[in-house]
């Protein structure tokens, strides 16, 4: 297992300028975000024990809303079977969710190739949602964040890497719980296209089953009307109830557990720590609606449950954070990174962003050896020879994000 800070220390950079996030530079650009499109999906099962993934093209994990009759007054445990599986650590980030994408895109190529060998993929930035949403919030939330961009003819790969920090027994408890409790969540209120009713609590396992959609975008400002092509993928938890059509993201929803608000403070609270990302991940896959779960009882009994407007979210958090800033901080992010890489040509480059909590200064370093930081395999030359390689071929790719990041629902 490799930690980011020893990496940097084996490793040989060179310091760039930074980008102070509170900056008033990017708060005019008047950015637009293209209503994304959906262009593919595939399943994955991930064994947290293990933390090893098998990997599908198909809709075999698709999954779809099944609430309770009653929304109010009701009893979820979410510490139920806990004890079976508290040595697993339910927080870990997934390591190798940009594998996943770059075989979708091996097997998916030649309907997105454009006939340009400079630049065989008609994208600019490709990742995975969560590199975007980080970005964006980034004005308003307060969270450490390390994130890798490589080129590689003409389009940017991005991936996150997460730092292993020491955590006391009493306080990993806490937060693996919570991720726990986030996941059984889903899967009270959730079931597969092959059941007929909602899962039981005694079918809980430590694999999850996942099924993420590819997405199309397309991101622009004033100073930029061209704008930026973004392919991205994201891991999507449901549809609503009685809908069968997958293609639209709108007929999704996401799933999320907070504590219960009560008070004024506690709405402050919310909007001030979670609504932000919360609107963020929705937004950037299409989604209108957020299933949410109330905790009470030491945050270990969902309530009561409610569905939120993603749209209105955005609306009641207006003292905190600013919507159209999060979409302008993102065409700003993109086009720095962008412009630092225009003369990049060397795809083993990593250019290593980095945002200590607390801090609004964001640091760039470009890695003259990426090493285990290596974010473009050696199969993605794929590219060089379209017809001879095949996803399969390539196995499991050789570089891993880091370690780790708190994924509580």
């Amino acid at each position: 297992m490799f930690i980011l800070f020893q990496e940097l220390y084996n490793t040989n950079y060179e310091d760039l300028p930074t980008l102070d996030s509170d900056c008033m530079d990017y708060k005019n650009d008047g950015a637009s975000f293209q209503l994304p499109e959906k262009i593919g999906h595939f399943s994955s099962d991930l064994c947290k024990k293990t933390r090893s993934r098998e990997m599908r093209f198909d809709e075999s994990n698709l999954s779809y809303l099944h609430l309770p009759q009653s929304c109010d007054y009701i009893s979820l445990d979410l510490t139920e079977g806990y004890n079976h599986f508290k040595h697993i650590n339910w927080s870990n980030a997934s390591l190798d969710k940009l594998d996943e994408m770059l075989k979708w895109i091996l097997k998916n190529r030649r309907s997105l190739e454009r006939g340009d060998q400079t630049k065989p993929l008609d994208f600019d930035f490709i990742t995975q949602r969560g590199v975007f949403t980080r970005i964006m919030c980034t004005p308003f939330v307060n969270d450490e964040w390390h994130i890798g961009f490589s080129k590689f003819k003409g389009t940017i790969y991005i991936c996150p890497f997460f730092n292993d920090h020491d955590e006391n027994e009493r306080n990993f408890q806490r937060l693996n719980m919570a991720s726990y409790g986030g996941y059984r969540f889903e899967h009270y209120i959730t079931k597969s296209k092959y059941e007929d009713t909602y899962s039981n609590c005694d079918d809980f396992s430590s694999t999850l089953h996942e099924y993420s959609a590819v997405l199309k975008s397309k991101i622009n400002s004033i100073n930029n009307p061209n704008g930026y092509s973004l392919l991205y993928v994201a891991e999507v938890d449901c549809l609503k109830e009685n809908e069968t059509d997958s293609s639209r993201m709108e007929n999704f929803v996401e799933i999320k557990t907070t504590n219960k608000i009560d008070s004024p403070i506690q709405n402050d609270n919310f909007h001030r720590h979670k609504s932000c990302k919360w609107w963020a991940q929705s937004k950037l896959v299409a989604i209108d609606r957020i299933i949410c779960g109330y905790k009470e009882y030491n945050l270990t009994t969902v309530t009561s449950i409610e569905t939120m407007n993603v749209d209105s979210i955005a609306q009641q958090a207006f003292r905190f954070w600013n919507h159209k800033n999060c979409w302008n901080f993102l065409e700003h992010f993109l086009s720095l990174a962008k412009n630092l890489m225009k003369n990049e040509n060397d795809p083993s480059k990593v250019y290593l962003f980095s945002k200590e909590r607390y801090s609004t200064i964001i640091t760039c370093k470009k890695l003259l050896h990426s090493g285990n930081l290596c974010i473009i395999p050696d199969c993605i030359s794929i590219f060089e020879n379209i017809s001879i390689l095949h996803p399969e071929q390539c196995g499991s790719f050789a570089y891993s994000p880091i370690h780790v990041e708190n994924s509580i629902k």
